[in-house]
């Protein structure tokens, strides 16, 4: 009984060494693989993708596309984000075209529907930062650029390839403001991200200093930008002005022979009633967002989204006589509030 024992000892003893030195060579194996794969994905390290540690007739399938071997490195580096996809210049480049033209639904169709648009900082346009969707890049920075220009042109564009899918383009713009007339030529730079071939993200970059400048050169000088329409307060209606007209944004605080204080509120989204100011005035303007100014024939004074920097609160400016005339709170949050000391003498 005990020879027949001794064999079988032998034998397990064999089998659990083997099982062992198996487990060993899976447990290395694990960690070879996954040190590889990291070195390729976070460093990356394309030339990792090699003989040594892939299988000559490795298989795999990029979307409903396969291929066999590693000799085409961009069919396996596309979905690691190794390798972009090489239509990604094609689709900004025909975006481009688009615009050139004119063509806005075109570049429109580019955009994913949760695509987050960039304009650069300083530029009036980021105020909407980041656009989500592409109707608010229409409405937020297209619609804009027509109403702030007679011509807005892309020029001198040059597409590069970037990996995760990115693609870089430098460029410049040759515009004409309308305001003014005033003409510039700018640097400008692009980055956008695709998934798929649809744009996920864009990010703007630009001289954003020459673009103030432009705004505010002619015979304008720069703290004019913000002056309003004048005219014969003896020809203005009697029932228009600012206490009479719209009593719930205009507040009597102190009058006398020589001044009116009022105190001016439009709560958030709020449209105020037609009217005028007949004295001039000194505002001390405590907080507001963005806001439009139209005259009594509802013409646009004033769009603060169409300045080349947002304004600073608070801040103290002069204002001659106002004819009649409206402000429109855009902000759905802020309120607009200020004091206004109006000069009878």
């Amino acid at each position: 009984m005990k020879k027949s024992i001794f064999p079988f000892i032998i034998a397990f003893l064999c089998f659990s060494t083997a099982f062992a030195q198996k487990n060993i060579n899976i447990k290395e194996d694990i960690q070879m693989y996954s040190q590889v794969w990291d070195d390729i994905v976070n460093e990356p390290q394309v030339s990792l993708i090699k003989e040594t540690n892939f299988a000559q007739n490795i298989t795999g399938v990029v979307n409903s596309q396969s291929f066999v071997g590693i000799e085409d490195k961009t069919l396996i580096g596309q979905p690691l984000g190794l390798r972009s996809n090489p239509k990604n210049l094609g689709v900004i480049d025909s975006a481009y075209k688009a615009f050139a033209v004119g063509d806005i639904p075109t570049v429109l169709s580019k955009l994913d529907p949760n695509v987050v648009w960039n304009e650069a900082e300083g530029n009036a346009l980021a105020d909407g930062n980041p656009y989500l969707g592409p109707d608010a890049v229409l409405n937020g920075v297209f619609a804009r650029i027509g109403e702030q220009h007679e011509y807005f042109n892309l020029k001198e564009i040059v597409l590069h390839e970037m990996s995760n899918n990115q693609v870089f383009a430098t460029l410049r713009y040759d515009a004409k403001y309308k305001h003014n007339g005033a003409e510039y030529d700018v640097q400008a730079a692009h980055l956008w991200t695709l998934k798929n071939g649809m744009v996920t993200a864009f990010q703007q970059y630009v001289d954003t200093k020459q673009l103030d400048d432009a705004f505010n050169s002619g015979n304008q000088k720069s703290n004019q930008k913000l002056l309003y329409k004048t005219g014969n307060p003896k020809d203005w209606p009697k029932n228009q002005d600012a206490v009479v007209s719209a009593p719930n944004n205009h507040k009597i605080l102190m009058e006398n022979d020589h001044v009116r204080v009022l105190e001016v509120t439009l709560s958030p989204n709020e449209l105020e009633p037609v009217h005028h100011h007949q004295w001039p005035s000194v505002l001390y303007v405590m907080e507001a967002g963005a806001f439009i100014d139209r005259d009594g024939e509802g013409n646009t004074i004033l769009d603060t989204r169409q300045l080349p920097s947002p304004l600073e609160f608070p801040m103290t400016m002069w204002k001659d006589p106002e004819a009649p005339h409206s402000v429109e709170n855009l902000s759905p949050t802020k309120p607009i509030r200020l004091i206004r000391v109006e000069l009878k003498q």
